[in-house]
């Protein structure tokens, strides 16, 4: 199995909504066989990051705990993943932009309106985040135009999306960019922001956030 193959299984793409049988949309309906116990999921709907318990009976409890695609009679649950206190626990942190409208930037650097920014308390090497960046955007020009979308941690990049998001001219929301993070150094303050530009003049970003959830180890 490649790396990037590797990432894919243990990382799902964002879903829509939690449940929902036979919808390819929910969580409920993704078929684990070829999963790794322990792998994640964003869910849209519940502004959560939910975790794979590939084994466990554990009482179902939406939107809590819920069944996998095989049933509630077997092994396998969708936990979700909730922040707690300091002391070894999860942590889920959030940010919402402000400095909007945001007239984006087509000069070949990515522009972070104020608050699109997360910071940690101090982590060490081999901790790992899920970091999610979500935005909507108004293209004013006469012409479709694309924009790009990265990620940093401490002002350096670490992930730029690779297909550039076609703006048509009007409003748009895009699916949330996605990816994990291990820290290769210990880091007393991880800073994680998001960032986007235009290839093209007239596009601003009207709303925007980034979530970051530490995974222990």
């Amino acid at each position: 199995m490649s790396h990037n193959s590797a990432i894919n299984y243990r990382l799902l793409d964002p879903k829509t909504v939690l449940l929902g049988g036979g919808d390819g949309e929910s969580l409920e309906n993704v078929i684990i066989d070829p999963l790794p116990n322990g792998a994640l999921c964003f869910v849209n709907d519940q502004d959560a990051v939910y975790r794979l318990a590939k084994f466990a009976l554990t009482a179902v409890s939406a939107p809590d705990v819920i069944a996998t695609s095989r049933g509630a009679g077997v092994p396998g649950r969708w936990v979700k993943i909730t922040g707690t206190s300091a002391g070894g626990g999860i942590e889920v942190l959030a940010a919402n932009a402000s400095e909007l409208p945001f007239d984006l930037p087509n000069t070949g650097e990515f522009g972070t309106p104020t608050g699109l920014s997360v910071t940690f308390g101090p982590s060490v090497t081999g901790d790992m985040f899920v970091v999610q960046v979500w935005a909507e955007t108004v293209n004013e020009s006469l012409s479709t135009q694309a924009i790009q979308g990265q990620i940093t941690l401490d002002a350096v990049s670490v992930f730029d999306s690779q297909i550039s998001h076609e703006v048509a001219v009007n409003a748009n929301t895009f699916a949330p960019l996605q990816y994990v993070v291990t820290l290769l150094a210990d880091n007393p303050a991880p800073v994680f922001s998001a960032g986007y530009r235009a290839f093209g003049a007239g596009v601003d970003l009207t709303a925007a956030s980034i979530s970051v959830t530490k995974i222990p180890a």
